[in-house]
């Protein structure tokens, strides 16, 4: 499992976030963990939170109220490569990619199971990426069977949904522009190696390229940066 070190919990309902720190401390028991309901109230006194250096490695955020979400996204993450989970009551399409626009590389559901939020925690913690299932059911509508999990609403490139042709994508090479086109439409590494008839050790190495290449560590943050473009 990943190193987490420092990590922040963020929700309206204090019970809540004594629940989820419970949680969390079951998994990362040495780790700093900072609890509250607003930004405000997770900044006071911490250099936790004001120090780059001490970024947090994990920010769970309550997404039921989304201007306060974005808000403590921006104000304790943006910049950094926190993973960013996030807790919801709705499972509908929209708010995910709203989710993942902002850099969530989970979205869970408020419901979900103790030991479930347990293992998504820690499937997150080492790179993974979660949707509810409840979603599945909407990503039908792109080429291989899946739409994009990034803001819908605006068009180019060949998967129909990232501008991969867009000048800051100029420095990326063709076939890092087509892995791009294809993690956009949320193929797994398994389903872009089909695609593209290579190995899965090639189809890794060409995301971590890719990656590199954006200036960023996760696919979820990939896909914000082509949104933000989209949107430019």
């Amino acid at each position: 499992m990943s190193v987490i070190r420092r990590i922040v919990v963020q929700s309206v309902f204090p019970l809540e976030r004594a629940g989820v720190t419970g949680l969390v401390r079951s998994l990362w028991a040495s780790a700093d963990i900072r609890e509250g309901a607003t930004l405000e109230a997770l900044e006071t006194g911490g250099a936790l939170l004001r120090d780059p250096a001490c970024a947090p490695d994990l920010v769970i955020v309550d997404w039921r109220t989304p201007e306060q979400a974005t808000t403590v996204v921006r104000g304790l993450a943006d910049g950094h490569s926190a993973i960013i989970v996030a807790l919801t009551d709705d499972g509908s399409l929209g708010c995910v990619r709203r989710a993942v626009t902002m850099g969530a590389s989970a979205v869970v559901d408020v419901n979900t199971a103790p030991d479930v939020l347990k293992a998504i925690l820690s499937f997150a913690a080492e790179g993974g990426d979660y949707v509810p299932v409840s979603v599945l059911g909407d990503l039908s509508a792109g080429p291989g069977g899946v739409r994009p999990l990034s803001t819908s609403g605006y068009s180019g490139g060949a998967s129909g949904g990232v501008v991969v042709d867009d000048p800051a994508f100029a420095h990326l090479t063709r076939r890092q522009r087509e892995v791009l086109k294809l993690v956009s439409r949320g193929l797994s590494n398994e389903e872009i190696a089909l695609e593209m008839g290579v190995t899965l050790n090639t189809v890794k190495s060409h995301v971590s390229s890719m990656l590199r290449a954006l200036g960023v560590k996760r696919r979820t943050q990939a896909m914000r940066l082509m949104t933000d473009t989209a949107y430019a």
